[in-house]
Order: structure tokens, then C-alpha cells, then sequence
């Protein structure tokens, strides 16, 4: 991989998915998401291809517990078992 030294250089390896975002946001400069993708987005650059399976797999990870706690509360039935997960569509598709 080449030297990263600009901006465009971090978005641009960003967006090929040969670096991480944790990466790319030190080479911007900017230490919070909304400032990173509005950088990705302004810049013309797009998010890796795989960023669409990425989400599917923390939603998968995080939705026993969200639902754990919205049936504590009260805010969904307690014998609903729904995948949500599944139901989200890719954007590069």
C-alpha cells in the first residue's frame, strides 16, 4: 500500500477497505462519525462494499439485548420473536 499523507490519500484507502475508519479518521484529523462520513460524503468517496454486511452483524449482535430490555420495559410484547436483521437492505444492491 502507498504512503498515506493527505486527506484524499486516507479517504480514498478508507473507501477501498484497505484501511479501517479508525485509521482514516486519524489521517483526516476528526475524532467522531458524524465528522468522518460527512469528510467520505463531501469528498466524493463512498463507504467499503462490505460496510452493508458490517451493520448486519452488530445489529445481529446487539438485537437479543435491545430486545431483552424493551420487553423489561414493557415496550414489546414478551412473546414476540422477530429477525429484523434480515429485513435491512444493502444500499449497494
Amino acid at each position: 500500500m502507498a504512503r498515506l499523507i493527505t486527506t484524499d490519500d486516507f479517504l480514498s484507502a478508507y473507501s477501498r477497505g484497505e484501511i479501517g475508519s479508525g485509521e482514516a479518521m486519524r489521517g483526516v484529523g476528526v475524532d467522531d462519525w458524524r465528522s468522518f462520513l460527512n469528510a467520505v460524503v463531501t469528498n466524493g468517496y463512498h463507504l467499503p462494499r462490505d460496510q452493508g454486511e458490517i451493520t448486519r452483524r452488530q445489529i445481529a449482535d446487539v438485537k437479543p439485548i435491545l430486545e431483552a430490555r424493551l420487553r423489561e420495559l414493557g415496550e414489546l410484547p414478551a412473546d414476540r420473536n422477530t429477525d429484523h436483521a434480515k429485513d435491512i437492505k444493502d444500499p449497494d444492491s
